[in-house]
C-alpha cells in the first residue's frame, strides 16, 4: 500500500509540479498576517483552536485526518493557509497535497 501511495505521489510531483512546496519557518515569518496578535482564542471539541486577532481576523488550527497517521494541522488566519508538520511548514492547496508533500519530505 505504502508503495502504490509513494508511486501516485512520485507521479502527482513530476505532473504538476507546483501543487505544494515546503517552507522553513522563515519563508512564511514575513507575512504581515502572521505578526497579527490574537485577542481571544479556545479550543474545539476536535483538540483545535480558534479565535480571533486585534485586527478582526479570524484565525484556525484544525488537525488533519488521514489514513497514515500523520500528524499534521492546518493553520488559517484570514485569506492565508498553511500546514504544520514535524517536517516542517508545508504551503499546498489541499489537506491532500499537503499530506503527499509530506510523504515526498520522508
Amino acid at each position: 500500500m505504502l508503495k502504490n501511495v509513494i508511486g501516485i505521489v512520485a507521479l502527482l510531483s513530476i505532473t504538476f509540479p507546483n501543487f505544494g512546496q515546503a517552507y522553513g519557518l522563515s519563508a512564511l515569518a514575513n507575512h504581515p498576517l502572521l505578526s497579527e496578535k490574537p485577542t481571544w482564542f479556545l479550543q474545539d471539541d476536535d483538540s483545535g483552536f480558534y479565535g480571533e486577532t486585534e485586527n478582526g481576523y479570524t484565525f484556525t488550527q484544525k488537525n488533519v485526518a488521514n489514513a497514515y497517521s500523520i500528524r499534521l494541522q492546518r493553520f488559517s488566519i484570514g485569506d492565508i493557509f498553511f500546514y504544520v508538520s514535524d517536517r516542517g511548514i508545508i504551503e499546498a492547496q489541499s489537506d491532500l497535497a499537503a499530506v503527499s508533500v509530506y510523504l515526498t519530505l520522508g
